[in-house]
C-alpha cells in the first residue's frame, strides 16, 4: 500500500494529514509522490496520525508486507542503515 492509499483509507486530505502530522503539505506531497523518504521520526508521527504501526508506514517506502514484530523491527533496523549511508556517503 502506497502512503496515499493508506491517508485515502483514512479519509484524510493532504492538508488534515500535513497538520495532524506537524508537517507541510508540499512535504506530504513529496512522500506521496516519492521524490522524498521521510525520516524515521516523521514515519512515526505518520503512523500515529494513521493509527497504524510503523511498519505499516516503512512499507508505503519500499518494507515488506505482514511482518511480524520481529521482522518489522528488523526492516526497520536496515531501512535506518541504508537511510544513513545514504545520506552520510559511506
Amino acid at each position: 500500500m502506497t502512503l496515499k492509499e493508506l491517508r485515502k483509507r483514512c479519509g484524510l486530505t493532504r492538508e488534515q494529514t500535513a497538520k495532524a502530522a506537524g508537517l507541510s503539505y508540499q512535504a506530504i506531497a513529496m512522500y506521496e509522490q516519492g521524490r522524498r523518504e521521510p525520516k524515521v521520526e516523521i514515519m512515526k508521527r505518520l503512523a500515529e496520525v494513521f493509527h497504524v504501526e510503523i511498519c505499516d508506514i516503512v512499507q508505503c517506502f519500499g518494507g515488506e508486507a505482514s511482518l511480524s514484530t520481529e521482522g518489522c523491527l528488523e526492516k526497520i533496523s536496515t531501512r535506518i542503515k541504508q537511510l544513513f549511508y545514504t545520506h552520510n556517503g559511506s
